[in-house]
């Protein structure tokens, strides 16, 4: 389902690569655009378009939290 040499943190961080997907999900339920689903995962979820879903996904507030997983999931790099 996902490429893991984008996140080399998934492995054993799939709780917290689970909640990060979610909102390029959800984001891609909303927008219905595989350009947007690609674009949110893009980086391993460090792309502008991530910080736009989580706008659109009314979870900004949430920031810090989703800035502390991506870097627990770009880990290695």
């Amino acid at each position: 389902r996902y490429v893991f040499e984008e996140c080399p943190g998934v492995m054993g961080n799939r709780a917290v690569h689970g909640k990060v997907t979610r909102v390029c999900e959800d984001c891609y339920n909303v927008f219905r655009d595989t350009d947007v689903l690609a674009g949110c995962r893009k980086g391993c979820f460090s792309s502008e378009m991530f910080k736009l879903c989580l706008l659109a996904m009314e979870r900004v507030e949430e920031f810090p939290d989703f800035k502390r997983w991506i870097g627990i999931l770009n880990a290695g790099r």
